[in-house]
């Protein structure tokens, strides 16, 4: 539905992502709120950057900043642990925006079969090719989609390179911040 004052729109979404999220400096709520406005219409991008969530430790916020930018963003597919062939299967049937929270458990620099997955969709006409069939047929599969990850410690450099980049860290007791209650989307 037709928004009357986008950029009011965008302030009042950074504002509630400050709720529930220290950020490391004061544009990444920002960052996060005009990345989930342009996954809405990423298709009319010929480059459109991963955006991703790390932090040093555990308990920094990913997950919530992960789960408010995913009530933000138009047919979200979250998933804790995936592989690359029902990766690149998912976005080719879905065109989802793809959430892959706690990727440093599975995506790791030495898979190159996922990160090239990863690096490749983040540009229109990025895809991969496969053998299907009982003839085993190349087929080509897109892998353009928005996607954000979550992850502790940095991803491989060249998914870094086409990512923008938060930064979280473990609050201090003198930063107070909400609880994110997420309410779980109708089907």
């Amino acid at each position: 539905k037709p928004v009357g004052d986008p950029a009011a729109l965008l302030d009042e979404v950074s504002r509630t992502l400050n709720r529930f999220v220290i950020f490391e400096r004061p544009t990444d709520a920002d960052a996060c709120a005009l990345w989930s406005a342009a996954s809405h219409a990423y298709r009319q991008f010929n480059i459109f950057p991963r955006l991703g969530v790390i932090s040093p430790d555990k308990e920094c916020g990913k997950t919530t900043l992960l789960d408010a930018v995913d009530g933000l963003t138009d047919r979200s597919f979250k998933c804790e642990n995936i592989t690359g062939a029902p990766l690149f299967r998912t976005i080719e049937m879905f065109s989802p925006t793809v959430f892959l929270d706690e990727a440093d458990t599975y995506i790791t620099k030495d898979d190159k079969d996922i990160v090239g997955i990863l690096n490749s969709g983040h540009k229109q006409g990025g895809s991969v090719i496969r053998c299907v069939g009982e003839d085993l047929t190349p087929r080509s599969f897109s892998t353009f989609s928005p996607l954000v990850y979550g992850m502790i410690g940095s991803p491989h450099d060249t998914l870094l390179s086409r990512s923008i980049l938060i930064r979280l860290f473990k609050r201090k007791s003198s930063e107070p911040i909400e609880d994110l209650n997420v309410v779980e989307r109708p089907e």
